[in-house]
């Protein structure tokens, strides 16, 4: 069975990220996708701004439509840094005769070679990659892979253009105008935003 692990902050969960699982599901041979929010990003000098139980919810508002998607608190639940090669290998031991595939952003795969145990990281799993070409730069090639071309795999799909930084900066209304959220976690998000007037 080929399983998925779609790793991030989740600050807060929106429909791009809603159109990657719905990609991964109908297009592609995967019988379950694991979405883990964060605890700490390594490369981030701080947490996720929205509180963990509010991810979660939201997270599965969104999702909950999607039979075979699971919601893991694996990295939440530790008080240290959220390191990829630790949740595969969390996985690999609950699912060790399944294919597992790390999906990632492009932005988030441009830093790769920093990243901790990457050899670990690709005996566990294999490298599936979905463009960000709004944060291309002139520098990156696209695509690049950093040498490890047999690992990866570019996915072709396009991801609306929605960031989770605009989100929080802006108010409900033009949240909801451009259906940036999942209509069902609009309603966590109003909820969360009235709790901290």
């Amino acid at each position: 069975m080929n399983i998925a692990i779609f790793g991030g902050s989740f600050n807060p969960v929106h429909m791009g990220h809603y159109e990657i699982i719905r990609h991964l599901l109908q297009t592609r041979d995967f019988l379950r996708v694991i979405i883990v929010p964060t605890h700490q990003n390594p490369l981030k000098t701080s947490p996720p701004v929205i509180p963990d139980q509010i991810r979660l919810e939201m997270i599965e508002s969104t999702f909950h439509e999607f039979g075979p998607v699971d919601i893991s608190d694996f990295e939440i639940r530790s008080p240290s840094v959220s390191y990829s090669y630790k949740t595969l290998t969390h996985f690999k031991k609950i699912y060790p005769d399944d294919q597992l595939f790390l999906v990632l952003g492009e932005d988030s795969f441009a830093s790769f070679p920093q990243w901790a145990k990457i050899e670990t990281i690709l005996t566990l799993s294999k490298i599936l990659v979905f463009p960000r070409p709004d944060l291309r730069s002139s520098e990156i090639p696209v695509p690049f892979f950093h040498g490890f071309e047999k690992y990866v795999t570019w996915l072709d799909i396009t991801i609306p253009d929605i960031s989770a930084t605009r989100i929080r900066d802006n108010d409900i209304g033009i949240i909801s105008e451009n259906n940036w959220l999942h209509p069902s976690a609009m309603m966590n998000w109003k909820a969360y935003k009235q709790s901290q007037k």
